[in-house]
């Protein structure tokens, strides 16, 4: 028993500083995701992200973590919904977290637009002792239930985005709060934040972003984020950031078409302790797809009006006035239905706005000249 107590303080060393910081830190630019703040959750675009991260290379048994996020928008981008899922595995620790998520968005004009979302949380912990190599494989503490805690919780969160500024705050984990859960929960309420800029760079082909991320935990401690990074023609976006504790990030990525992306980051603490630890390296690939700036770019307007164009043209030239077809039913009934997507109703509607009905004078009425006394 004697040589097996070293090893059980570690064990509870590991578990107590790697539960109680169960909260993933990911590269947030590249990931997009809903992890700590649920009104994201369809804003704007829908997109399915795929990460790992190992962290620390050069320490064995260093946390690794996979991360999968899919979420979408729905209703014409008015409500979004998505499930977060990530297994993290630290030495003979071993975290499993899933989330889904609901968000409503509230579109003031195509560049203004508020949001907040709702998710819910389970968290799965446990130690795995057939990692650990033991001489006393008959001791009461390998022999008994391993210790396996689980939690569900739920969390809030709002945001609101413009054409050049995004800011967006969420409470997490609110379950002890509302007496959900065991104040003595390992999983314990925190509490995030962001605020990112959005600055168009040389006529609006490039873009430079800078943010500030900020994890507030219930045991008083935080952490804050700044990055800055610089996007180019929406292909090449390269940055760095810096975390609280002396962690230096650099993140690169290249959009391969409109919608996959692919992009790399690398973490390293400064001082002796991190070059003994080694480096944190993040991939990432990244599908977006539903992206609502596709409709309020000016860029895009001749293309969504030529479509327009094509679609009536082949309408009149597959149904031409002297077929049998263009006497149905079915034909009048789809011509009438696809008629407010046609140019002709687009410039009816907007004479019906632009002009005022005037009520004329009779002017053919017969002149009849008083008579005289």
């Amino acid at each position: 028993m004697k040589r097996f107590l070293p090893l059980a303080v570690l064990i509870f060393v590991m578990n107590q500083v790697v539960v109680g910081q169960d909260v993933p830190v990911y590269s947030q630019k590249l990931t997009n995701s809903f992890l700590y703040n649920p009104s994201v959750a369809g804003n704007t675009l829908g997109s399915a992200t795929l990460s790992y991260r190992q962290q620390w290379a050069g320490v064995e048994g260093s946390p690794r973590t996979i991360f999968f996020s899919i979420h979408t928008p729905f209703a014409r981008h008015r409500f979004g919904t998505g499930f977060n899922v990530y297994q993290e595995k630290s030495g003979v620790n071993e975290n499993l977290f899933a989330s889904g998520a609901f968000a409503y968005h509230l579109r003031f004009t195509d560049d203004n637009m508020f949001s907040m979302g709702v998710s819910v949380e389970y968290v799965n912990t446990k130690i795995d002792y057939s990692a650990v190599d033991v001489i006393d494989g008959d001791d009461d503490l390998l022999t008994g239930n391993q210790p396996n805690e689980n939690a569900v919780d739920f969390s809030f969160g709002v945001n609101y985005s413009s054409k050049y500024f995004k800011f967006g705050a969420s409470a997490n984990r609110l379950g002890t709060l509302v007496g959900l859960n065991d104040s003595t929960s390992q999983f314990s309420q925190f509490f995030s934040g962001f605020a990112m800029l959005t600055l168009p760079v040389a006529g609006e082909r490039d873009i430079l972003e800078p943010i500030v991320y900020l994890r507030k935990f219930a045991n008083g401690t935080h952490q804050i984020d700044g990055g800055l990074y610089y996007t180019f023609n929406d292909v090449f976006t390269l940055g760095g950031s810096y975390r609280t504790g002396g962690a230096i990030g650099l993140t690169g990525a290249v959009r391969i078409n409109k919608n996959l992306l692919i992009g790399y980051s690398r973490e390293v603490l400064s001082g002796d302790f991190g070059k003994s630890i080694g480096a944190s390296n993040e991939f990432t690939v990244r599908l977006d797809f539903r992206d609502h700036n596709y409709y309020t770019k000016k860029k895009n307007a001749r293309e969504i009006s030529t479509k327009a164009l094509a679609l009536r043209r082949k309408t009149l030239s597959s149904y031409s006035k002297g077929s049998s077809f263009s006497k149905s039913q079915k034909y009048k009934k789809n011509l009438k239905r696809n008629y407010i997507k046609s140019p002709n109703y687009r410039m009816e509607a907007s004479k019906k706005l632009q002009t005022k009905k005037i009520t004329k004078k009779r002017s053919h009425a017969r002149y009849k000249p008083r008579k005289r006394r």
